[in-house]
């Protein structure tokens, strides 16, 4: 660790713009966190040490998240690629209402396409954690969430939380293929090489010239009928329709409008479920 100190110094002073105090762990709490801290203390950096170390901070994520998911009722927004289910929620935040963002917990988009221009996906015990810290920072009881299949990217739904979900009020929301495909576009403004290396992983789930035919399309700059075709042949298909209806079908025109919409309705929901 000697070589590494004055390197982890440095990373702790940047911390330290930043947040008012560090907290620094081993796996149990032992001699290597307790005597980095006791060194960094003594260089004037504001750092405390985990108790326990990481162990019992995962102990106490698996005891707990369980409590919160008990603790509140989900409405879930369904709807197909590039509906704006994920903006509907940022803008139900910005309306204080409350909102689970799963795929934000997870860094992943949930679909084939999902980590372009995000970066790596969390890990499982990361995802675990953010989805604790969100539910703890709850705005509510009631909260909004996107509707997710068992995985996203690489990390699963606890099953208490999918089975909650799956338990809760489910409501559908649509837009023309025209608001889907910007959508689309606007999501994934990143790095064209990141958008083929995807397509090519397609090649195991797609015909070979209809592959070879979207990535000629991406090079040529013609991303809308990538999108439109992609989501009219592959992705509309493969979700099919849900059997069970739907408390509510809306069209999304525009997000925050929809976001509005959708916090008041629920808030009629509330008021008459108490008058009942």
């Amino acid at each position: 660790m000697d070589r590494k100190l004055p390197e982890i110094y440095e990373q702790i002073k940047k911390l330290e713009d930043e947040y008012s105090s560090i907290i620094c762990f081993c796996e149990r709490g032992g001699m290597r966190s307790t005597s980095l801290v006791g060194l960094l203390s003594s260089l004037g950096s504001r750092v405390y040490k985990l108790k326990g170390g990481y162990k019992q901070y995962r102990a106490y994520i698996n005891e707990n998240l369980p409590k919160l998911v008990e603790e509140v009722k989900f409405v879930v927004i369904h709807g197909n690629t590039g509906v704006g289910k994920t903006k509907i929620l940022l803008e139900i935040d910005k309306l204080d209402g409350a909102m689970l963002d799963l795929e934000g917990c997870a860094n992943h988009r949930g679909s084939f396409f999902g980590n372009v221009g995000l970066g790596e996906t969390k890990t499982q015990k990361q995802f675990e954690s953010n989805v604790y810290e969100a539910l703890k920072a709850r705005k509510g009881d009631v909260l909004f969430v996107e509707a997710e299949s068992k995985r996203i990217g690489k990390v699963l739904l606890p099953e208490y939380l999918h089975k909650k979900m799956v338990d809760g009020v489910h409501i559908n929301v649509h837009s023309s293929m025209d608001k889907r495909v910007e959508n689309i576009i606007e999501d994934y403004d990143c790095d064209v090489s990141e958008i083929l290396e995807s397509l090519e992983k397609l090649r195991a789930y797609r015909p070979k010239e209809e592959v070879e035919h979207h990535i000629e399309l991406v090079k040529s700059g013609d991303y809308r009928t990538v999108a439109r075709e992609l989501m009219e042949n592959y992705y509309d298909p493969m979700y099919g329709k849900k059997a069970k209806p739907y408390e509510l079908d809306y069209e999304n025109v525009d997000e925050a409008e929809t976001a509005k919409f959708l916090v008041e309705w629920l808030e009629k929901q509330e008021v008459d479920e108490m008058q009942d």
